[in-house]
């Protein structure tokens, strides 16, 4: 007939020269084309009927084409009106100019990536349903909201290294415990590095980078850390690494703890003890008898002067009372201590 009819919509081929076989493969080809896709694609004509509906609309819209086929768009679905989706059919007819969005279709509980395209005919329209990768996102979000906020609570400073896009994120400890501002690491991994203490540098980066390379799953050490006032931390840092299918690293994050007044006790602690001892061994040297009482004059040291004096060993009196012991008088022992 010189017309090509593809689900209502007319093309003048009369002189295009096809013959009526190539016309209808042509038409076969096209028609299972749309047929065998997976996302919907449906015409409208300028008065809004549906004029052709794949397979896939049918699925998406829950409803048979042939219920569809020479309706009005706005009788089929009157829930359109009035809402964005309506909106947008109206523009791209009025306008003649495509539209793109994405949009929840309460009546189906289904979200739908929304492309229009106008034609001679009216509208064609191409949808995808979007609900499980949407569902991804928001959790993705939920995680990613759950994550900062235990990043603000904990008492550690967490760090986030975007490998491929080498981008460095920080909580908000970074500021609070080391006094830097949310540029500080804008640089990458290397404003972490160029930190490190200058002695300690190469064994902390190059040990990160060989647990990364080498597949390990973590990673962790001890450093001393530029603050911003210019004095240095003693952090305890560890980390993991997440990586995709192929064993590429995308992420590594970790977390890192300030426990300079931790070290500092425990070498305070050493230190004390190191005074005890030596003060242990000059008072076992000294010729003296001398004990130590805590306030229930129960005896917790007992020097050799002691031992040699009174003939009991330091395993035979500590925890005993020095008046179990000693034959002195006890009003004149108990006045003493009372004046101590």
């Amino acid at each position: 007939s010189g017309q090509l009819m593809l689900g209502g919509t007319l093309h003048d081929i009369s002189d295009t020269g096809q013959s009526s076989a190539e016309l209808q493969a042509l038409s076969r080809r096209l028609l299972g084309t749309l047929e065998a896709m997976a996302d919907a694609f449906y015409t409208l004509d300028r008065q809004w009927r549906f004029t052709y509906l794949n397979e896939a609309t049918e699925r998406l819209l829950r409803r048979p084409r042939q219920d569809l086929l020479g309706k009005v768009l706005w009788d089929a679905y009157p829930d359109l009106v009035g809402t964005r989706f309506g909106a947008q059919y109206e523009f791209a007819m009025a306008r003649r100019q495509p539209v793109a969005f994405e949009e929840y279709y309460a009546p189906l509980e289904v979200w739908k990536d929304v492309r229009i395209f106008p034609t001679d005919e009216g509208l064609a329209t191409y949808t995808t349903e979007i609900t499980e990768r949407k569902r991804l996102q928001e959790l993705e979000r939920e995680a990613a909201e759950r994550f900062t906020m235990v990043a603000r609570v904990t008492s550690d400073i967490i760090w986030d290294w975007d490998v491929p896009h080498d981008r460095l994120w920080w909580s908000e400890g970074a500021q609070s415990v080391f006094g830097y501002g949310p540029d500080a690491f804008k640089n990458g991994v290397d404003d972490w590095a160029s930190r490190i203490a200058p002695e300690d540098r190469e064994c902390v980066v190059s040990g990160v980078y060989a647990a990364m390379n080498g597949g390990q799953e973590t990673w962790n050490g001890e450093y001393r850390f530029l603050r911003g006032d210019g004095s240095y931390a003693i952090v305890r840092d560890q980390c993991v690494f997440r990586r995709n299918a192929e064993g590429a690293t995308l992420n590594v994050i970790g977390s890192m703890l300030d426990v300079t007044a931790q070290k500092q006790a425990e070498a305070a602690r050493r230190e004390a003890e190191a005074r005890n001892l030596l003060l242990a061994s000059l008072l076992d040297k000294a010729h003296d008898a001398i004990s130590v009482t805590d306030i229930d004059l129960r005896i917790t040291y007992w020097n050799q002067g002691a031992e040699r004096l009174f003939g009991w060993s330091a395993a035979e009196v500590v925890g005993k009372t020095r008046d179990e012991l000693l034959m002195l008088a006890r009003e004149d022992l108990a006045r003493a201590y009372d004046q101590v």
